[in-house]
């Protein structure tokens, strides 16, 4: 290591002045890279936290990017860049549960990199599907089967508000309904046996109550035959 003074003569030899060594030295501190400086943009608000003068971090970062040739714009654009974007994932979530970011995901999920028809078709892949086990109740118990279901009211005292938080699940009315229409307790085949008994259901009756008890076919007339007392 070189004494002060050894410094100073080899510099005088070499013909450096003092006010040109200093600008020297001062070149040759160490300065923050740009990611340290977006980072430390970014944490200005825990400035306090560990004792430090928030002014005094705002200047670093603006004299940082001059000394790296960047001016005030070009280092907003660079600092753009480097924000965290929450996954798509979480963005279909927004965007379904909260109407203020049905219009912002668009340009939040073109900052992730996705073209506008994928971005659209992601959005319609939330839509709620039944799974093969709802479409064959649905099938039991008539939904598909719009006259039946008519007859035995089975869409009757559907909530209108349950639809506020269907939306934000990604379900849409027609689907809602049809889980309603789905969701009703029968009535046992023995009770079903004495009302036919009674001659409060007919026959037919009878045997669509087996059918959404989800009895197989085979078995629903003889069952019929042996609720009669011989």
């Amino acid at each position: 290591i070189y004494q002060a003074a050894e410094v100073k003569d080899m510099r005088l030899r070499q013909g450096y002045s003092d006010e040109v060594w200093k600008m020297l030295l001062e070149a040759n501190k160490p300065i923050l890279g740009p990611a340290e400086l977006i980072r430390l943009k970014h944490r200005h608000d825990l400035a306090h936290l560990s004792g430090l003068d928030p002014s005094l971090l705002h200047r670093t970062e603006t004299e940082g990017w001059l000394m790296h040739g960047y001016d005030a714009h070009q280092a907003a654009e660079i600092d753009l860049t480097a924000w965290t974007l929450p996954p798509i994932t979480y963005l279909l979530e927004l965007a379904r549960r909260f109407p203020e970011w049905a219009e912002k995901f668009q340009p939040y999920a073109k900052g992730l990199g996705f073209p506008p028809e994928i971005s659209e078709a992601l959005q319609k892949l939330t839509v709620v599907m039944p799974t093969p086990t709802d479409l064959v109740r649905f099938g039991v118990r008539e939904v598909f089967s719009p006259e039946i279901a008519k007859k035995f009211r089975q869409y009757e005292d559907f909530p209108k508000d349950i639809m506020k938080w269907a939306d934000q699940i990604g379900m849409t009315q027609e689907l809602m309904e049809m889980y309603w229409a789905s969701h009703w307790d029968l009535p046992s085949p023995g009770q079903g046996f004495d009302m036919y008994h009674r001659r409060i259901i007919s026959y037919e009756e009878l045997g669509v109550l087996l059918r959404a008890k989800d009895v197989m076919p085979f078995w629903r007339d003889k069952l019929i035959q042996i609720s009669h007392r011989l």
